[in-house]
C-alpha cells in the first residue's frame, strides 16, 4: 500500500528509466547513510534548520523555509519523523541519483520501507531529493 505522495519528500522521485544496480564507492555509500541518519536525528530533535540543511534544491524550491519543510514531514511522514528504530537496506544508482533503502519501525509497531533519493551537488556533496515511504509486512532479521 502506498502512502499519498507529499511534494516535500517526493519532489524528485520520478524515475524515467530502470534502476542500474552498479555500486557507488564505499565512501559515497557511507556519506549517503550519514546524511540520512543526521536528518532523522534532526527530525527527532525538532531541529528544522538541521533537517532542512540536507534537502536538495528541488525540495527547497517546494518548501522555502525549514519550518514549511518540517511541517510537511511531521504531517505526512511520521515514521521518518519519529522512528522507533531504523536500519539501512540495499542501494542502487540511476542517472546520477543514489537510492538508499531504509527499513523503519514506526512508533506504533508498523514496518515501513523508505526509499531515499539523493543527488550529488556541484560541490561533490549529496543532498536528499526525495523519499518514497511504503508500508511493509514485518521485516525478518
Amino acid at each position: 500500500m502506498r502512502i499519498p505522495a507529499s511534494p516535500c519528500i517526493l519532489a524528485c522521485l520520478a524515475f524515467t528509466s530502470p534502476l542500474c544496480a552498479h555500486a557507488q564507492s564505499d565512501e559515497d555509500q557511507t556519506q549517503v547513510r550519514t546524511i540520512i541518519s543526521r536528518q532523522i536525528a534532526a527530525f527527532e530533535h525538532d531541529d528544522s534548520t538541521a533537517a532542512y540543511s540536507f534537502a536538495a534544491p528541488v525540495l527547497r524550491q517546494a518548501f522555502p523555509t525549514p519550518e514549511d519543510f518540517m511541517a510537511s514531514v511531521r504531517s505526512g511522514y511520521s515514521p521518518i519523523y519519529r522512528p522507533k528504530s531504523y536500519s539501512f537496506d540495499g542501494f542502487r544508482t540511476a542517472e546520477g541519483k543514489f537510492i538508499q533503502g531504509v527499513e523503519i519501525l514506526g512508533q506504533d509497531g508498523t514496518y515501513w520501507e523508505a526509499l531515499y533519493t539523493l543527488v550529488r551537488q556541484d560541490d561533490g556533496t549529496w543532498k536528499i531529493a526525495g523519499c518514497l515511504l511504503v508500508k511493509t509486512a514485518a521485516i525478518s532479521a
